[in-house]
């Protein structure tokens, strides 16, 4: 903490915090303006992006195949089942973010 006296335990507690709770709140507007930026900024929308990366994994997949033989596929298939998970949590995490960013927006309009 600071060199700051404080004169009683309530007012150090209470120091402590607010400034957990300016900390906590810093970060999660930077995580909102990232997300804003970042959604902004996309150079292609979300359904192009999955399809380009499912494109790429199969190429991926091909290739890693026909280097290490068959035995490598059941470990492909594993990760590309949990990319595909991940994919899908991430597009509803997303789509959750996005509904709540619309609200916060319509609400500092209104």
């Amino acid at each position: 903490m600071s060199s700051r006296t404080y004169y009683s335990e309530e007012a150090a507690e209470r120091a402590k915090k607010q400034q957990g709770a300016t900390i906590f709140f810093v970060l999660l507007l930077g995580l909102a303006l990232g997300v804003v930026i970042a959604i902004l900024y996309a150079p292609r929308e979300g359904k192009k992006t999955r399809k380009m990366l499912g494109k790429e994994s199969k190429k991926t997949r091909k290739l890693l195949g026909k280097e290490i033989g068959g035995t490598f596929d059941s470990g492909l298939d594993l990760a590309d089942d949990a990319v595909k998970e991940t994919v899908k949590k991430l597009d509803e995490q997303y789509r959750t973010l996005r509904g709540e960013m619309d609200k916060l927006l319509n609400s500092v309009k209104n």
